[in-house]
């Protein structure tokens, strides 16, 4: 049975990781339509629109974040713990590779034969950036509560 410590952490994690990648893509797609004034249309309208994208973007980002967590995140934590390499650097470097991983996996399933196109890359620097914060954080409430054995 996982110690309840254990779980607030992993729900730290996906947490942070899910609202990163939520915001992230609200906010990258927001400015960019804000810079074409023909994709944009009505400023106003644009920014009624923040709230519903955000909500739907964090939900896209959910699924993804506890589905790369549990797949990668969990597998590594406990190889790393079994071999007392954990370190907030390894975890975040894991979840930038995982989270870009995960997005370019996604784009090429939503692009098919049009993978790589420009617009692919921000995505994925946006997963890599989810992750970065889901392994990041990870490894920080790890050692804040409970340090690594010498």
């Amino acid at each position: 049975m996982a110690d309840p410590d254990q779980i607030a952490r992993f729900g730290r994690a996906i947490l942070a990781g899910t609202l990163t990648g939520g915001v992230s893509l609200t906010l990258w797609l927001v400015v960019s339509a804000m810079l074409h004034p023909d994709i944009s249309g009505d400023l106003a309208e644009l920014l009624m629109a923040i709230p519903l994208l955000l909500i739907l973007f964090t939900c896209i980002a959910f699924p993804l974040v506890v589905a790369a967590s549990v797949g990668v995140g969990l597998p590594l934590s406990l190889l790393l713990n079994r071999f007392n390499r954990e370190s907030r650097a390894v975890y975040t470097i894991a979840g930038a590779f995982t989270g870009a991983g995960v997005l370019a996996l996604v784009m090429y399933w939503i692009q098919g034969p049009r993978y790589p196109s420009t617009s692919s890359f921000g995505f994925i620097a946006l997963g890599a950036l989810s992750g970065a914060v889901t392994g990041w954080t990870w490894g920080s409430t790890k050692y804040t509560l409970a340090p690594p054995a010498d």
